[in-house]
Formats: structure tokens, C-alpha cells, sequence
């Protein structure tokens, strides 16, 4: 469905402290088929639910933001993740979509 690259401050290929860091982050992902938001969605509200642990609570508001800023995606289309300290910002095509404020929201998503 896409490719997709993790950039970090200071290279690591251990999860937890990949997760665990406070570093800035950002995912690149570039899709590689056509893809509707409705797919999208469904994909990012299981992800939510696999992955949010003790958190679901104060995510949930959060995933619900991103859904909503969701669109079709199309082949060669490129969405990103910036997890910066305290918020997220979430790029569509390019252009500014979300900011999400919490710093759980990137460990979830992550």
C-alpha cells in the first residue's frame, strides 16, 4: 500500500528506545496504490485499538482528529508524521492536515 521511512535524530534499531526517546521523529509515507480514506480510517482506528495499552482513553480524541483530516490517496501521494516534543503534526499531499498536542499520541501511532 505504501512505503514508508522512519527519520531519527540519532540512529537506533531498538524499539523501545526509539519510543522511549523524546527525540524529534518523523515517518514519510509514500503510497504506491490508490487508497481511500475509508480504508485509511479503518486502518488507523485498528491501530488505535492494538496499540494503545493504558492510553485508549486520552487517544482516542486524537485518532478521531486524524480520521477526520483523512483523504483518498492516490499513487505517488505522500503523507508524514513530524513527533515533535508534546505534539504531532500530521501532513496530507503535502500540506498541513493535524496538529495533535500529547506526547502518547506518537507512541500509539509509533
Amino acid at each position: 500500500v505504501y512505503v514508508a521511512g522512519l527519520y531519527l535524530e540519532a540512529a537506533s534499531k531498538d524499539e523501545k528506545a526509539i519510543l522511549a526517546s523524546p527525540q524529534v521523529k518523523h515517518v514519510e509515507m509514500k503510497f504506491v496504490r490508490d487508497v481511500g480514506a475509508k480504508d485509511i480510517r479503518e486502518a488507523w482506528s485498528k491501530s488505535e485499538k492494538n496499540n494503545c495499552g493504558a492510553d485508549c482513553a486520552s487517544v482516542r480524541p486524537k485518532f478521531e482528529k486524524l480520521n477526520a483530516a483523512m483523504e483518498d490517496m492516490k499513487n505517488g501521494d505522500t503523507m508524514s508524521f513530524s513527533f515533535l516534543p508534546g505534539k504531532t503534526e500530521v501532513f496530507v499531499k503535502g500540506k498541513p492536515a493535524v496538529t495533535l498536542e500529547g506526547a502518547e499520541f506518537a507512541r500509539v501511532m509509533l
